[in-house]
């Protein structure tokens, strides 16, 4: 009985209780969103030998909390042959991937690698002869994540390997966490 009564007595107490304060930590907490602007620059190894240029736009959400982000690119530029200017030329590029970042604790430097696939479309106009295609293609990349808590540069290394061939390129971008 006396067991009782302690208990009864105790519980109001227990109902009111301040919750135990979690200890805070000086790192910002991590962001969902993104969206960022950008640029690449890159070469293929196809016989083409061909250089392009593109500017970028590109979407990401980060999955649970997890350090995976699921993110689509479309990218539109200009492709030209190394050697032979083009009168007309057009790139189109659209991608979807999953990427993976690791981040030191204040996350002010972060690294990042990742995969890629979609679609590309080429198209050259030389000497009045056209080229034109459209080629899948899966896009390993990896870069660094750098900057404050809603603003961050993002450089990387693309390695793009398609039905065409392959090549490589080198991006940067300006996006806003959120």
């Amino acid at each position: 009985m006396r067991t009782a009564m302690l208990i009864v007595a105790f519980a109001p107490s227990l109902a009111f209780a301040e919750p135990a304060s979690e200890p805070t930590d000086s790192a910002p907490s991590p962001k969902r969103s993104y969206f960022q602007l950008g640029a690449f620059l890159g070469l293929d190894t196809t016989s083409a030998r061909a250089a392009y240029g593109a500017a970028t736009v590109e979407g990401g959400y980060r999955l649970l909390d997890l350090p995976l982000w699921i993110r689509g690119l479309l990218a539109r530029g200009s492709v030209a042959q190394v050697y032979e200017m083009p009168e007309s030329n057009s790139y189109l590029e659209a991608r979807v991937g999953i990427e993976v970042r690791g981040c030191e604790p204040r996350r002010i430097v972060c690294l990042f690698a990742g995969i890629d696939g979609g679609v590309r479309r080429e198209r050259l106009l030389n000497d009045g002869q056209q080229l034109e295609g459209t080629f899948n293609v899966i896009v390993p990349r990896v870069g660094l994540d750098v900057g404050t808590d809603h603003l961050r540069l993002r450089p990387a290394l693309e390695i793009a390997m398609g039905t065409d061939g392959a090549g490589g390129g080198l991006a940067l971008a300006a996006a806003y966490v959120w």
